[in-house]
């Protein structure tokens, strides 16, 4: 029997609580949205239910966590080679699609804050917002499965070696995959968040110049008025 280390079982219980608050949270947004053909009816709604549903999908990876790894390979695994490529496929699509879908919001916040876009023109490009995250996030996540890079990851089936024992799953690139698949993702929207609120930032920052020198002639030109009246 192999004796996992204390590290091995927190990583292999921790997501499992972590992960279950997420799905809860996910799972509220999705009826909260669905529940209201009000929300339905919104661009915006409509983009956050699509961000939750596939935050839904990997918090219950999470969840799952090492049990679909194969047996004696994890602290608590149970599964097999299938069910671990399985979990590494809505992981990794998972993974992507979430991230990413801040980028359409923010594409969102910008066509309406900056641009002053109505909901009738945004809903013209909607689709897009939508198939930004998705199908980059689906690719991803089906190459992966076709490439056989879902392996054990320590406590969930990623990209990661295989073992010796399964010789066949082992990609001496899989850092390469990890990195073009999932790291310099993060990075891109890391830094496209960055600039769309700097000028978000910047653009409300304007209207509100704007507003306060007309606010600050319409008191004068009341005062005029006022001294005018007097007199």
């Amino acid at each position: 029997m192999v004796d996992y280390s204390p590290t091995q079982k927190a990583m292999a219980i921790g997501p499992k609580c972590s992960g279950f608050i997420s799905f809860c949270s996910s799972t509220f947004i999705i009826y909260y949205v669905l529940r209201s053909p009000k929300r339905r009816g919104l661009v915006y709604h409509r983009l956050l239910l699509g961000m939750s549903i596939s935050d839904f999908f990997g918090s219950l990876m999470c969840v799952l966590s090492t049990w679909p790894i194969p047996k004696g390979e994890a602290y608590l695994a149970a599964g097999t080679v299938g069910t671990c490529a399985a979990q590494g496929f809505f992981n990794q699509t998972a993974a992507f699609c979430t991230p990413t879908y801040n980028i359409s919001l923010a594409i969102y916040y910008l066509l309406v804050i900056v641009k002053g876009w109505k909901e009738k023109r945004i809903a013209k490009v909607e689709k897009y917002l939508h198939a930004l995250p998705i199908l980059p996030g689906l690719g991803t996540g089906l190459a992966g499965l076709f490439l056989k890079l879902y392996n054990g990851a320590g406590w969930i089936c990623w990209i990661a070696p295989g073992l010796p024992n399964h010789p066949g799953r082992h990609d001496p690139n899989y850092g390469i995959y990890r990195l073009a698949f999932m790291y310099a993702i993060a990075w891109f929207v890391i830094c496209f968040l960055a600039v769309a609120m700097l000028v978000i930032y910047v653009s409300v920052l304007r209207q509100e110049k704007k507003l306060d020198k007309y606010l600050t002639a319409s008191v004068k030109k009341k005062r005029t008025n006022s001294i005018k009246i007097r007199n």
